[in-house]
């Protein structure tokens, strides 16, 4: 969104400019530089100028046309405001649609795929008790629940256990995954835009998304509609990789089209 116009940009000095970058990047976590040209009113040449004053000073990471804040202040920022527990309840009722309709898509002897995600841990309590599947699981509160239902046998893949998200990684995790063959994966992301594509806040969890959705025949993308048009610093696809996405009744109609136009399918609930 333009919030200046090309008139009122000649009143903001550079300062005033380089504020208004880094407190948009605190909401929306990645901007594409034609994008900071617009909510400045300024050219692409000088939000470029802009960008590179802000990675000299370390504030910044400038990639693929874009900016995102550093890593080293992202990551910081994760650690105090992150917490999958915390994630679960923020959103609950949004969240149980979309793992209630997930769970419906799941037929008996399907072999699945569960990412790590405070969405995607709610499918386990919708799969209907007779229905025989296997899940593969990277993740301890997923694990657990796959484990206290008689009628899911569960593979899990271990390695070093990240607090934050309860998700495990390791080498041998990724190779498992490759190995497998899944009917379908079910993956949580925390930012889709067109401009980004697909991308989550943990580098960590890139190698292990990538490795189940390469081994599975269908890829299902579940994410709340306060996700929609945002993107952290970690790509791990784009948007048409996936065959459906699963989002909440409050999403902005515009994100509807934009995934309909690249041929993937989205319900809505």
């Amino acid at each position: 969104m333009e919030l200046y116009g090309l008139k009122g940009a000649f009143m903001l000095k550079k300062v005033e400019r380089l504020k208004i970058i880094q407190e948009s990047l605190k909401s929306q976590h990645i901007i594409t530089v034609k994008e900071l040209s617009k909510i400045l009113g300024i050219s692409e040449m000088t939000a470029r100028r802009d960008v590179e004053s802000l990675s000299e000073q370390g504030i910044v990471d400038s990639f693929y046309g874009g900016v995102s804040l550093s890593k080293k202040k992202l990551e910081h920022e994760k650690a105090i405001t992150y917490n999958i527990e915390k994630e679960i309840v923020e959103r609950k009722n949004q969240k149980m649609r979309i793992a209630k309709k997930a769970a419906s898509l799941i037929d008996s002897n399907d072999v699945l795929l569960i990412d790590a995600g405070s969405t995607t841990s709610a499918i386990i309590d919708f799969i209907p008790n007779d229905s025989k599947n296997i899940v593969y699981c990277f993740a301890l509160n997923i694990l657990q629940s796959a484990c206290e239902k008689e009628n899911l046998s569960v593979i899990s893949c271990g390695g070093l256990y990240h607090k934050n998200t309860q998700m495990f990684t390791s080498d041998e995790g990724v190779e498992l995954l490759k190995r497998a063959r899944f009917n379908k994966v079910f993956i949580a992301t925390r930012g889709l835009t067109k401009e980004i594509g697909i991308t989550t806040a943990e580098s960590y969890e890139i190698e292990m998304k990538q490795a189940a959705m390469g081994a599975s025949k269908q890829k299902i993308l579940l994410l709340d509609s306060s996700k929609m048009g945002k993107a952290w610093n970690a790509k791990f696809a784009e948007i048409e990789d996936f065959d459906i996405v699963i989002t909440d009744s409050e999403v902005e109609e515009k994100y509807v089209k934009m995934i309909e136009e690249l041929g993937v399918t989205i319900y809505v609930v």
